[in-house]
This record gives C-alpha cells, sequence and structure tokens, in this order.
C-alpha cells in the first residue's frame, strides 16, 4: 500500500521557491559582507573578490546540506527559523576551514575577524528572518488547508486528537488543520471536485492506485498514506502502522547502505580519536571534581544493548549517588532525586557521556543512532512496545534523532514515542539528517549551559 508516484505524493517546494531562497541567501551574504567591510575599513569591498564568491559558495552549500531549501507547509516557521540559525554554524565552521585554506599563506581582509565574524552574525539574522517570513507566506499563499482522511468518523476523531497532542507536544505555536472525514468512493470523488486547489488525501486502508484513479488528471490531489504523512510532517514512523517491509523501500537506510554503513564506522572511529585527545583535560578536571563532591567511583559502568541484541558496557561520568540502585532498576528521570547536584549539571549538558567515546573507539556504539537500553528494560519494553527489536539493527548513538525531537524519558509511552523517532531514523537515513542532528545536539548543549 504505497504512495502514488512522486510528482503527486510529496507537498514540496518546487524549484522557482528553492531558487528564490537561494536568491534571498546570495544578495543576504552579499550585503552582509559588504556592511561588515565597510565598518571594518570605511570602504566597500570588491564585488569581483575571489575570496568574497568562495565564502558565499560555501554558505550556499552548508544551507543546502541543512536541508534549508525545502519548504513545504509542515514546516513550521518558528522552528524553521531556528534550523536557520543552526545551519549558521554549520557556515560558521566552515568558513573557519575555507579561511585556514586559502587564508593561511597571505592575508586577505575579507578573512579578518573584523569582517568575517561581523558578516556571519548579520547574516545569519537575515537567514532566520527570511525563512520565518518565507515559511508565513509560504503557509498562507501554498499551505494545505483542506484535508480529507479516509476513515470512519471515530477513527478520523481518534487521528485527529493524536495530531493536536502532539503539535502541543513537540510545537505548541504550530497550526494544525483538522481532517475531513470520508469512505464512500462517489463521496471522495465529489471532494475532490469540490478541493481542487491546497488539498491532500490521507488513506491507510485504500490501494492508492484505487484513489489515483479517481483523481483529476489536469490538476492531481496529492495522496499519502498514514505513514507517509507522519513521515513527511512530523518525521517519525508510527508503530501502529510499521512494518518491517517498509525498510526494504529506501535503499538509503542504514540496513541498506553497507558502504555508508562502514563509511560511519570510519568517521566514528576518528572523531572519537580526536575529541578524546581534545576534552580528556577536561574530563580529568570532571573526575577530581566528581570525587570531591561525592563518595564513589568517578566513572559508571552499566551493562547496555547494542547492535543484533549484543549486550555491552556502557561508560559515563558518575551522576548518582554511589547506592542509587540499592533497591533495584529503575527508570531515571530529570528531577530523580537519586541524582548529585554535580551530576545534575553534567547531564544537563551532556557532559556526563563524554566517556562514551571510548564505546565509540571500540565499535560498540556510534556517535549517531537510537539511545542504548539497559537489558532488563528492553525485556519489558519488547513485551509492550511492537517493533521494538527493530531499532538493535543499527548501532547505538551518544546522541540520536529520537534524543533531539523528544523530551527525557521515564515510562513505556516515552519509549514507545521515541522508537517512532529511532524509526525513522532508520529508514531515512543522511548524511544531511546525521548533521542536522549534531547541530540540534550541539544547540541544546549550550542552551542547557547558558541556564
Amino acid at each position: 500500500m504505497g504512495d502514488t508516484n512522486t510528482t503527486s505524493h510529496r507537498l514540496r517546494l518546487y524549484p522557482p521557491h528553492a531558487g528564490l531562497l537561494a536568491g534571498l541567501d546570495v544578495a543576504g551574504i552579499l550585503a552582509a559582507y559588504f556592511l561588515a567591510y565597510w565598518l571594518r575599513f570605511g570602504e566597500w569591498a570588491s564585488p569581483f573578490s575571489g575570496s568574497l564568491w568562495i565564502l558565499v559558495v560555501v554558505a550556499i552549500l552548508a544551507l543546502y546540506v541543512m536541508d534549508m531549501y525545502r519548504m513545504d507547509d509542515s514546516r513550521d516557521p518558528v522552528r524553521f527559523s531556528g534550523d536557520a540559525l543552526a545551519a549558521a554554524f554549520v557556515i560558521a565552521a566552515a568558513s573557519v576551514f575555507v579561511v585556514y585554506i586559502f587564508g593561511k599563506d597571505q592575508y586577505e581582509p575579507i578573512f579578518g575577524r573584523g569582517v568575517l565574524l561581523v558578516a556571519l552574525v548579520l547574516f545569519a539574522l537575515w537567514a532566520a528572518l527570511s525563512r520565518w517570513l518565507f515559511a508565513k507566506w509560504y503557509q498562507r499563499t501554498s499551505g494545505v488547508i483542506h484535508w480529507l482522511m479516509i476513515g470512519s468518523e471515530e477513527s478520523v476523531a481518534r487521528f485527529n486528537q493524536d495530531i493536536q497532542e502532539m503539535a502541543l507536544r513537540t510545537s505548541p505555536s504550530r497550526h494544525v488543520s483538522r481532517f475531513e472525514a470520508e469512505t464512500g468512493i462517489d463521496r471522495i470523488e465529489s471532494w475532490i471536485r469540490d478541493h481542487p486547489e491546497r488539498s491532500c488525501i490521507v488513506h491507510n486502508d485504500r490501494s492508492a492506485a484505487e484513489l489515483q484513479q479517481i483523481n483529476q488528471p489536469e490538476r492531481p490531489v496529492p495522496i499519502l498514506s498514514v505513514t507517509r504523512y507522519y513521515e513527511q510532517y512530523w518525521k517519525l514512523l508510527p508503530v501502529d502502522h510499521f512494518k518491517e517491509e517498509m525498510l526494504h523501500s529506501s535503499r538509503r537506510n542504514l540496513t541498506h547502505d553497507r558502504t555508508g554503513f562502514r563509511v560511519k564506522r570510519i568517521v566514528d572511529f576518528l572523531i572519537a580519536v580526536v575529541a578524546l585527545a581534545v576534552v580528556f583535560p577536561l574530563m580529568l578536571v570532571i573526575g577530581v571534581m566528581i570525587r570531591l563532591h561525592s563518595p564513589g567511583k568517578v566513572i559508571y559502568r552499566q551493562q547496555r544493548v547494542g547492535l543484533n541484541g549484543k549486550v555491552f558496557t556502557l561508560y559515563k561520568f558518575r551522576t548518582m549517588f554511589e547506592d542509587a540502585e540499592k533497591s533495584g532498576v529503575q527508570w531515571s528521570d530529570v528531577d530523580d532525586p537519586r541524582i548529585t547536584r554535580l551530576g545534575g549539571l553534567l547531564r544537563a549538558s551532556h557532559i556526563d557521556e563524554l566517556p562514551q567515546l571510548w564505546n565509540l573507539i571500540l565499535g560498540n556504539m556510534s556517535l549517531i543512532g537510537p539511545r542504548p537500553e539497559r537489558p532488563e528494560f528492553v525485556s519489558l519494553l519488547q513485551r509492550e512496545i511492537p517493533h521494538y527489536l527493530v531499532r538493535h539493527i543499527v548501532p547505538p548513538g551518544i546522541t540520536g534523532w529520537a534524543q533531539v525531537k523528544y523530551p527525557y524519558g521515564s515510562s513505556v509511552e516515552d519509549a514507545r514515542h521515541k522508537l517512532e523517532y529511532d524509526l525513522y531514523y532508520i529508514k531515512n537515513h543522511t548524511l544531511r539528517l546525521d548533521m542536522t542532528i549534531v547541530i540540534k545536539t550541539s544547540m541544546a548543549m549550550l542552551k542547557r549551559l547558558g541556564r
């Protein structure tokens, strides 16, 4: 039961809109550099500077990698704006790399901190504001406003309630349109005639081919399956609608792309070695602080379930009191009274996870993937949640899509929601998605450190 062809099933940004956004970015980057150059030197930079256009190309490529040129009505203006700010960090890192490569042996005024840093800040503000305005405009003029879900009134009412609750949990400011309910072919055909524009049909129990036959060939209404709707609009795969054969429909997922899988392992190893060398002095300081703050071991060792269900030892800085589990294994929550004051700070900033770099070197974890769970909880969750063990077909990660999209979980229901994001990541893995997770994790760490 798949979606219809790619020209009609996906409500996507068409090339003219992508070109408009790219044009706004080029104008914004040039204006930011010209203004920064003028503030620094009192004159305008040359528009024919090769160095300037290298930085422009770097910025556009970084925005493309961060998915800043896809526009559909699933993008919340506030989140789109926030994603643009996150993309600015990628642009800054890429620009610094370019400066090191091209400006190492000869001085380029546009590479100076007084120009580069000011320009990047100005452009970050421009990128965030322009995307907020663009998303608002798109929703007003091009977004879907007429939704039809094929099903009984009761099932559609439950579906409406689910997506309203999801919106409150993930995007409180986001407006979510309600779905109408219909079942009869004649009524569906009539609805399509009455709503030829800015409309979409979501189905679960009908053949996509059957629905396509009653569509209007001159102006077809997009048709999505329920699972495709959740993937496109909420970036998750619902457990109730998931089938394991869905993983075979996408060659880019981690279970099929063996070359990508091996490259991911090599990158994990290199990142872990470099990061461990850089942060090792910090880890020594943290170890001393933990020992002085409360009695007990500095490094906490715990059994976790990894790739293909294999149990391994996970290493973290101890954040709880030494006898925290004297009453047995239990869920850990953000406000858990067993957490020490220093441990709370380490958890909030994710610094307690630095020893997991050793797990990356050993190969039993990846930088990005589903969060590894304890064997005791896996035994419970696989009985309570369908398809739970699917998350073990890829290596667990220090951070992941579920970790950045869903708050700290401490119940079976939380584990269910997090699994839905893990399933999405496994099926839709790309380098772009990995970069997005890294940026969102970094932003979350900085936000928590700033509290």
